[in-house]
């Protein structure tokens, strides 16, 4: 384990008698070189026996059976597992872990974009992100870039370059763009001019925007969580992506929105329950249609892709160009830094500081739906 712990990790170098005990020393000082490197000493006996490298192949399933099952939750999982095998695994399953690169990615998510747009019309785009961020996930975990690792050795050296990075899919395609400001300002002057979209699918998107959440984590927002005296809502680690428990500070706004459902929701415990079964959340993927449905009538060009994933990073982008510092940003969206930053921002009390820019974004909303 790295210099400065107290864990431990068995590794196992052979058994006798069928190994003599030189023979357990020399595999013991390729193991040992291998840590003092930063680099996996399985990884490394592996090679000195002969096994070439780990293959892309093997890092999926390692990555699936001892992270993403253990970690995650089901349904993650089992995203990851149907992205991994459909998208990564037919054409890149025998290349060495280590030798995947942006070039790789690029032409994994050109060939997503490719087939949606073939099938279905569509750009692909969101597959494509899917795709990105399980790639992306896997090569944090295997080189020991992810907290939720504990005692798990890293399974491919300690500072290998992320495939990944720098790779955005369709950010030279005007269709599948990030959404503008002025796209953000045309869409809240349409969904307040007339009734676009029904009142649990507005209500949803407003509700994504004044609190910058997921889209996932708004459609299961429960009443329980909501707690009206004191502004906020409490989502557990249990209900958020990354497993962290977050205080979400709510504005006079939303809780104004909030109120006046909770005034008919008749005992249901969710606060964008399905209009047609109410025992049930309303879910993105539905949330997701709806928008793409009405996109011309939410004030979008024809043709342009739409998602209820971009409202949140408009919100984020918004933050980052009125001069919100990393540290409120990361508290906004309960996102995880790294290093002494992140351990002040998410230990010590920045709720006056999340409150006020939670504020300032909603009354900066208030004023482009009001501007028609």
């Amino acid at each position: 384990m790295p210099q400065g712990t107290k864990s431990s990790k068995q590794l196992t170098l052979g058994y006798a008698p069928e190994m003599t005990l030189s023979e357990a020393r020399s595999r013991w000082e390729v193991a040992y070189l291998a840590h003092k490197r930063h680099q996996c000493p399985e990884q490394a006996l592996a090679i000195a026996d002969g096994k070439g490298e780990m293959t892309v192949a093997e890092l999926v399933r390692k990555y699936l059976v001892k992270y993403a099952k253990v970690h995650t939750k089901p349904q993650t999982y089992k995203g990851y597992d149907d992205t991994l095998h459909r998208e990564l695994l037919p054409n890149y399953s025998h290349l060495p872990a280590t030798h995947l690169n942006q070039n790789h990615v690029r032409a994994i998510l050109l060939e997503i974009c490719r087939r949606a747009k073939e099938e279905r019309g569509r750009s692909g785009i969101r597959s494509a992100q899917k795709a990105l961020q399980a790639i992306k996930g896997m090569y944090k975990v295997a080189t020991g870039r992810n907290k939720k690792l504990g005692n798990l050795e890293p399974w491919l050296p300690i500072g290998h370059p992320d495939p990944t990075e720098g790779v955005n899919p369709g950010t030279e395609d005007a269709r599948i763009a990030d959404m503008s400001r002025d796209e953000l300002r045309g869409m809240l002057r349409a969904m307040r001019a007339e009734e676009v979209l029904n009142r649990t699918a507005h209500d949803a998107l407003l509700m994504i925007l004044y609190t910058f959440g997921r889209v996932t984590e708004v459609c299961e927002m429960r009443w329980e969580h909501v707690d009206f005296s004191e502004g906020t809502w409490q989502l557990p680690g249990t209900e958020t992506k990354n497993g962290l428990p977050q205080r979400v500070m709510l504005s006079p706004q939303a809780l104004s929105l909030l109120e006046r459902r909770k005034a008919s929701a008749n005992g249901r415990p969710w606060v964008f329950a399905q209009e047609r079964d109410g025992s049930k959340p309303l879910t993105a993927d539905r949330l997701g249609a709806l928008v793409r449905e009405n996109r011309k009538a939410l004030g979008f060009a024809e043709g342009r892709e739409v998602t209820p994933y971009w409202l949140r990073h408009r919100a984020l982008t918004w933050l980052k160009e009125e001069g919100a510092n990393k540290d409120i940003r990361d508290r906004l969206s309960n996102h995880k830094g790294e290093g002494v930053d992140a351990i002040y921002t998410h230990t010590a009390n920045m709720d006056q500081l999340a409150q006020e820019w939670t504020q300032k974004w909603a009354d900066a909303l208030e004023s482009w739906r009001a501007d028609a």
